[in-house]
């Protein structure tokens, strides 16, 4: 019988834990492909993501915040389309020959969003 209510007792503790832990869709992730490999000199980086990072009153402005770092640093700005999609556009043709990192600043998109925490991979490499 203390076996049958020890087992059910974690089993209850174990429900409690899980109905406890932040939902899995809280979480801000990137939904688009990040880019990897070589892309075009005049490419814009776009990444979408899965729920509002922005309100509406930040679409379609132009902002030199940092919600990518680039490395080799690349000129350009930043855009969001709407408010889940954040375009990168740089200020001229990416230098040839050239293997370019990018880290998505997490934090700032997940403080920005609401969103509980950042799910995903948030480094990439290009050339």
């Amino acid at each position: 019988m203390t076996m049958r209510v020890s087992l059910l007792c974690a089993i209850s503790f174990t429900l409690f834990l899980v109905s406890c832990a932040p939902p899995e869709e809280d979480a801000l992730r990137i939904v688009t492909d990040l880019p990897d490999g070589e892309v075009s000199r005049d490419q814009a980086i776009v990444l979408e993501f899965s729920r509002g990072v922005v309100p509406q009153d930040s679409v379609n402005r132009w902002t030199n915040m940092a919600f990518v770092e680039f490395t080799p640093a690349i000129p350009g700005k930043f855009v969001w389309q709407d408010t889940t999609r954040l375009v990168f556009s740089p200020d001229g043709p990416l230098a040839g020959d050239t293997d370019f990192k990018g880290s998505v600043n997490a934090s700032l998109l997940t403080q920005l969003s609401g969103a509980s925490s950042f799910r995903g991979e948030t480094r990439f490499a290009f050339y």
